[in-house]
């Protein structure tokens, strides 16, 4: 792999992008590039959770946090998520992104898709080099039958890939899959800030 040809190929497609060679480092570039009195939000991430930047922000105490691991029931969560989309800094990670550059997603309801998108001011994205896809049809095939699979039971869900590690091209109620989007450029120049680690990293 050639870490500066991905970062370069980021660049291109108007992505702000870093390499971080551990996790650690990956966490002091976030906690550097969210400013103080911002507000910031997440989507689900197992990347997140293992680079521990949420807790971080909670200590720091000088941001508003729009925590939907804090909702009280579903409709407390949908507030939370939809206040996100105005928030200052977005926190996330993606299912793959390619050698050339590209963000390709699966997601269930959509919110962390919709804010990558549209609507925060900065979207921080955070990826173990685990991810990385040499192109399209290869990361197309690692959302729907690597991660995937691994999430719905990582879940709890009840779909037919959870039984067999295979996508299934379902159409069940615990299906995580309704929506796939290849981010191929960024609208606003370094609005979307990909930081890739150099370790394995989520799902």
């Amino acid at each position: 792999m050639n870490k500066d040809q991905i970062i370069v190929a980021l660049q291109r497609r108007g992505f702000d992008a870093f390499w971080a060679q551990h996790k650690e480092d990956a966490l002091q570039m976030l906690l550097d590039g969210i400013t103080s009195g911002s507000s910031v939000g997440w989507g689900g991430s197992v990347t997140l959770n293992q680079v521990g930047v949420k807790e971080a922000l909670q200590q720091r105490g000088d941001v508003k946090l729009l925590n939907r691991d804090e909702a009280i029931d579903a409709a407390d969560k949908h507030r939370i998520q939809v206040a996100t989309f105005g928030c200052d800094y977005y926190l996330m990670s993606t299912s793959v992104l390619t050698v050339d550059g590209l963000l390709v997603n699966i997601d269930g309801m959509g919110n962390r898709l919709a804010a990558l998108m549209y609507g925060p001011r900065v979207v921080y994205v955070v990826a173990g080099v685990n991810k990385i896809c040499a192109n399209e049809t290869e990361a197309l095939d690692r959302v729907r039958n690597m991660a995937a699979p691994a999430n719905v039971k990582r879940l709890e869900r009840d779909t037919p890939c959870a039984a067999s590690g295979r996508c299934h091209d379902c159409l069940v109620d615990d299906c995580i899959c309704s929506h796939i989007v290849i981010t191929r450029r960024a609208w606003v120049p370094k609005r979307i800030r990909v930081i890739l680690v150099n370790e394995t990293l989520g799902i």
